[in-house]
């Protein structure tokens, strides 16, 4: 089905130099994505996903790629305030997911070591992830669009992020 054409706007009126009907258009495709993928409810996907969020996900990706990292790296790596970071080590660590270790590259520091338990969460995260990109890819109609979008996407990602 073609893509309905967007209204033509004289000039940029956001500030971000962005056609606001465009602007609206993204809005609008972001939340159908969210919702088509229930971003919002991963544990639809994977009881073992139940109850975590982006960021809990975040400090258990980083933990198990990195297990040398300090409460402050994984604090700059998600751009959290600390007191978020420790409410959301806490909770993992009720929750059976992760642990506290003293640092062995920082002994005034705190590691993070994942439980069993952590590591079926990373597995099972890393699994979804390939099934929504497959699915995302899966929902346009041939390569050149599948290879644009991910072209674009990530060109705004390392935008955001910094990184271009």
């Amino acid at each position: 089905m073609p893509a309905t054409p967007l209204p033509a706007s004289p000039a940029p009126q956001d500030g971000h130099g962005a056609d606001p009907a465009l602007v609206d258009a993204m809005n609008q495709a972001l939340h159908a994505l969210i919702r088509g993928l229930r971003l919002h409810r991963l544990d639809s996907w994977d009881a073992t996903l139940k109850g975590l969020n982006f960021i809990d996900l975040g400090i258990i990706a980083r933990v198990d790629r990195d297990p040398d990292l300090i409460l402050k790296d994984i604090r700059t790596a998600l751009g959290v305030p600390q007191s978020t970071l420790s409410s959301a080590v806490s909770r993992l660590e009720e929750r059976g997911i992760l642990r506290r270790t003293l640092s062995t590259r920082d002994r005034r520091s705190y590691g993070l070591a994942l439980t069993a338990k952590g590591r079926r969460i990373v597995r099972a995260h890393e699994a979804l992830d390939q099934v929504l990109a497959a699915k995302v890819l899966a929902a346009l109609d041939d390569e050149e669009q599948r290879r644009a979008l991910t072209d674009l996407l990530g060109r705004a990602a390392r935008r955001l992020s910094g990184g271009d």
